[in-house]
């Protein structure tokens, strides 16, 4: 009498299906106003209407260093991955730090806006840590021809890498720092400039171009990467919880909020 075979299982179990409300996008319900409720005619309107297009812009680079910083624990077996998460992580690093100096040069261009009563209503609201974050950013973005006195040191980081390292590019900063980085030869990764020459855009990078640019933000802030992505990181979380409170505040003074759905076909 023939034995039956027993079914085997899968030597490996499936995965389970993700869920949609991983924890990135656990986001809040989607709720809609009257377009015509934001009236781009009044100065405070428009101003808010950019600070909405700033936090979001500060989300995705807060968002992509966490990223990043999760990516570089596995990136441990290729010294060429390795490179390219260190260097994507300078790079979001000064992209942020790009759009806090552009939110200063907004306040400055706003100061009669800000100074408005119907401004200072919203910051009112604030918690102490995001008012804080706030005022610095304004102080920060005070007459470029008094653009160190009176700062903290952390105010003085910002106004340095704004210069030439964030969405300006300055030759000579970056030579110096390029030489700077090469100088400690007996260092490890400093002893020869580095690239990845593939056959497309994804495979190819420029490991020295990205060595000049972490010296660079090493020498403007006399901090280690890993501090000055602390750093930037708890700045933006900050002041974006600011920009949020500020901008959902003014949304519901002037607008009635409900839950969206999508039209009947």
């Amino acid at each position: 009498m023939s034995k039956k075979k027993r079914k085997r299982g899968p030597l490996v179990s499936s995965p389970k299906p993700k869920s949609s409300h991983i924890p990135d996008f656990d986001l809040g319900e989607l709720q809609g106003f009257d377009p015509k409720a934001l009236d781009l005619t009044d100065d405070v309107a428009r101003f808010i209407l950019v600070l909405a297009v700033v936090f979001n812009d500060m989300k995705g680079g807060w968002y992509a260093v966490a990223r990043l910083q999760l990516a570089a624990s596995l990136a441990t077996g290729s010294l060429e991955a390795q490179g390219q998460v260190a260097g994507f992580v300078n790079q979001t690093m000064r992209i942020m730090f790009g759009v806090l100096c552009e939110l200063t040069v907004l306040i400055r261009a706003h100061s009669g806006v800000i100074d408005s009563p119907e401004f200072q209503s919203l910051l009112t609201g604030l918690p102490k840590h995001s008012r804080e974050a706030w005022d610095k950013v304004r102080r920060n973005a005070q007459d470029k021809d008094d653009e160190t006195r009176g700062k903290t040191d952390e105010e003085l980081i910002l106004v340095k890498i704004r210069g030439g390292l964030a969405f300006h590019y300055s030759e000579n900063l970056i030579q110096q720092s390029y030489v700077k980085f090469f100088a400690k030869s007996t260092e490890l990764y400093h002893d020869k400039a580095m690239v990845s020459d593939g056959g497309t855009m994804e495979a190819t990078r420029f490991y020295f171009a990205d060595a000049a640019m972490e010296e660079g933000l090493r020498s403007q802030s006399s901090r280690s990467i890993a501090e000055l992505s602390a750093f930037i990181s708890e700045l933006g979380k900050q002041v974006n919880l600011a920009l949020k409170l500020i901008v959902m505040a003014y949304i519901k003074k002037i607008a009635t909020l409900a839950p969206y759905k999508l039209p009947s076909p």
